[in-house]
């Protein structure tokens, strides 16, 4: 659920290799998309964001021989981004290697096989995959082809070791290089580091790298933790948005002498967590809703005092103290702030940055804001722009940071805030009260009813990483079967 600290200090420069097919449609026709080429992506389950299935779309499409190989291909949605690439470009093959060896056998898990093949069954781009279900290494063992773009789908440290290791012997110089941004960075900088890769394109969850030809010994190992550590004050990365150290430690909730971590997200019963905490730890407890929530005023110690190795320690799990998050249905979650923000409590500084937004997008808004209106604008925003109460829970719940020990459900409350209270020790006279809810704001999923399709669409591809990441469905709740636009 959770990726490692940050993403490596590479030197992001873009080639023309790289956007060559985007950026040069043939004379009088619009060039494609993976939109147009493949819709279905929308309902194919898989690590890539939207976002992310587009670069791999484009890399595809630009490599000129040899073939493509993907490593890790669960049910096909980054397989079915590189086949609608190839299928406009060269037509090369790609090879989509997988295997469940350690739980199903040679043979991969029958269910996500038959998943895969599904989602290639309904269209012609079946024609440019071969399914390869065996080992990674075992398939590279005996590999006679030339290889103009890699991906690489594991984001386990030691398999992008021993994956990158095993392929680089047959990458063409100059072949494109993909892995995802939670694989270890550490074994990233290492491979930029030593040479082999130079880094193009960060786009949401993916890395796009280019073979310089320059190959790794197959015994390589990351560098030392200390050479991820950042320096204090400065910031961390997480998928293009950043935050100060500082900031992120002194709004977590750090109790009973490191006992436990709490980060609060927005909409997400984070006043009556804080408020129940509050008694936990036997601080005041402000009449004023608003004032419970700043720490100037409730007095709740952050980790910020700690030194930037100390907090990294509790961030990847090596103390003891016990981390959780409640996490909340993103369609759910946006109703709420819009009733809340813009409805029930109007409040005039988001009422603001909506309008401010909406011009700078060229939006006309009425008055009230309308939910669709709501939803348009601030599906277009960027990360840095959009206030915490709408802000894409990957983001407010530093998912890329922390590698947390209980992830709540909303849905699936008070349960789960019971099971957390326990965890911390919380005293019986907390837990009559965890049925309390406080500053409840509500959320009508029927206003979603009145979001048109290309609304609803770019909703889902900026929210893509909470959907994905979170393992929310991307269809309606209390819909009979997938809508997606």
């Amino acid at each position: 659920m959770s990726a490692e600290i940050g993403v490596p200090k590479l030197s992001i420069v873009p080639e023309p290799a790289i956007v060559a097919y985007a950026s040069a449609p043939d004379a009088g026709n619009p060039s494609p998309t993976l939109w147009t080429v493949a819709p279905q992506i929308y309902g194919v389950d898989g690590w890539p964001t939207l976002e992310d299935a587009e670069a791999l779309f484009r890399i595809a499409a630009a490599a000129e021989s040899g073939c493509i190989v993907e490593v890790g291909s669960h049910r096909g949605r980054a397989t079915l981004a590189l086949c609608a690439g190839s299928s406009v470009g060269a037509k090369l093959p790609v090879y989509a290697i997988n295997s469940h060896e350690e739980s199903a056998g040679l043979m991969g898990d029958l269910e996500d096989r038959i998943a895969f093949f599904r989602n290639f069954s309904k269209t012609d781009l079946i024609r440019h995959v071969r399914l390869v279900n065996t080992a990674s290494t075992v398939a590279a063992d005996g590999w006679r082809e030339p290889i103009s773009v890699l991906a690489i789908g594991d984001d386990r440290e030691e398999s992008l070791y021993a994956d990158f290791a095993a392929w680089q012997p047959h990458l063409l110089p100059g072949a494109t290089v993909a892995c995802q941004i939670a694989a270890s960075p550490k074994a990233i900088e290492t491979l930029v580091s030593q040479g082999a890769l130079h880094p193009l394109e960060s786009v949401h969850k993916l890395l796009l790298f280019r073979f310089t030809g320059h190959r790794i010994a197959v015994g390589a190992r990351p560098l030392g933790r200390s050479a991820a550590i950042p320096a204090p004050h400065e910031r961390v990365g997480q998928n293009g948005y950043t935050l100060r150290l500082e900031k992120i430690g002194y709004h977590m909730y750090y109790g009973n002498n490191g006992a436990y971590l709490y980060q609060p997200i927005p909409k997400n019963a984070c006043t009556t967590i804080k408020t129940l905490l509050l008694k936990v730890e036997g601080l005041p407890v402000d009449d004023n809703v608003w004032r419970r929530h700043q720490k100037e005023y409730n007095r709740f110690p952050g980790t910020h005092h700690l030194t930037i190795q100390q907090q990294f320690d509790i961030f990847e799990g090596r103390t003891d103290t016990f981390k959780f998050v409640i996490v909340r249905n993103p369609y759910a979650r946006l109703a709420s702030a819009y009733c809340d923000k813009i409805l029930k409590n109007p409040a005039p500084y988001l009422i603001r940055k909506i309008r401010k937004a909406a011009v700078e997008q060229e939006t006309v808004l009425s008055d009230p804001i309308t939910f669709s209106q709501f939803v348009s604008v601030v599906s277009r925003q960027s990360l840095e722009d959009m206030d915490p109460h709408c802000r894409l829970q990957y983001y407010e719940g530093r998912f890329g940071i922390v590698k947390y020990d209980f992830i709540g459900r909303m849905e699936a409350m008070p349960r789960d805030l019971v099971y957390a209270f326990e965890r911390i020790g919380a005293p019986e006279s907390i837990f009559a009260r965890v049925h309390e809810r406080n500053n409840v704001a509500g959320s009508s999923l029927e206003l979603w009813e009145s979001v048109p399709r290309d609304v609803h669409r770019r909703f889902l591809t900026m929210f893509e990483l909470d959907f994905d990441v979170l393992q929310y469905p991307r269809r309606l709740p209390g819909r009979p079967s997938p809508d997606y636009p």
